[in-house]
């Protein structure tokens, strides 16, 4: 057999552009669709995350803290969520392909023994990329901040200066879903800008797992779950933080809205920025509200 090799002509803009409209016009995605503000995320965020972007009003006693001058009754609050703008989908597939989501939230104690003084708030916000395969695997790839304060009537009573808390990082997770009523994630985070402060160090990593009777099914009324997240950061030498929360979960079909109730139990470095060397450990009780 002979091969005849021809020189072809040089690889120019005016032979590689038809190449790619070619490639762009005849791809898989052509037939994909676009939606925007779909109602469902394609990765969940942990719902066990103490610091997960949501709306959440919970009663919290305080079994142990390090944090100086605070009462044992404290009542967190948490306003935000996450928002998905546009998703790019299959057709008729609208469970798996790319969504493009925002997040925001603001994170605060008010310390109930001591007139609701503000013992400090986190902003936090963030851009993220999920993806899912629509058969129970999903994934995200997040830019994600968080900036935290000192509460003006804590600094007043006890002269605390600000350390500047502040963490910019890529987080990269990965999600196995439709293990009948359970799910498992595993993420890990590196900080690379902020950390004003010298002990700031990169690194951090999670897990966790979740139950939810009858997971999956759209329907209204009010089932079990119950969460477990682990966390652990490098910058305080990887000791473990536990959350667990338990109680029931009621899905507004409708309008894919998701509210809980329950109680949740935290071990470990305090959810607020600037206390991030402090560890305490409590158990709440309140209302989650995923919007």
């Amino acid at each position: 057999m002979m091969v005849l090799l021809c020189p072809g002509p040089p690889m120019t803009w005016k032979n590689i552009v038809p190449v790619l409209l070619t490639l762009v016009l005849q791809g898989p995605w052509v037939s994909a669709e676009m939606t925007l503000s779909p109602r469902d995320p394609l990765s969940p965020l942990a719902v066990a995350n103490p610091i997960r972007p949501t709306f959440a009003a919970t009663v919290a006693h305080f079994i142990d803290s390090e944090i100086p001058d605070t009462g044992d009754s404290r009542y967190i609050l948490r306003l935000g969520g996450q928002y998905g703008f546009v998703r790019w989908h299959p057709r008729d597939e609208s469970d798996s392909g790319l969504q493009l989501d925002i997040a925001g939230a603001f994170l605060s104690q008010f310390d109930i023994g001591d007139s609701l003084d503000n013992i400090g708030w986190d902003g936090i916000y963030g851009l993220g990329l999920a993806w899912a395969d629509g058969a129970g695997w999903s994934g995200r790839l997040a830019l994600q901040h968080d900036s935290a304060h000192l509460g003006d009537e804590y600094v007043e009573e006890t002269d605390r200066t600000r350390v500047d808390y502040t963490r910019e990082e890529i987080c990269v997770g990965i999600s196995r879903d439709r293990l009948g009523p359970f799910r498992i994630y595993a993420e890990t985070g590196f900080q690379h800008a902020g950390g004003e402060d010298e002990t700031q160090d990169p690194w951090r990593a999670g897990c966790g797992i979740e139950f939810e009777r009858e997971r999956g099914i759209r329907r209204n009324g009010a089932i079990p779950y119950i969460a477990l997240d682990l966390g652990a950061y490098e910058e305080n030498d990887w000791d473990p933080d536990f959350t667990v929360q338990a109680g029931l979960v009621m899905r507004v079909a409708d309008l894919a809205r998701i509210y809980r109730i329950g109680i949740e139990y935290r071990n470990g470095r305090c959810i607020l920025g600037e206390f991030f060397q402090e560890a305490e450990e409590y158990v709440s009780i309140g209302v989650w509200m995923d919007l």
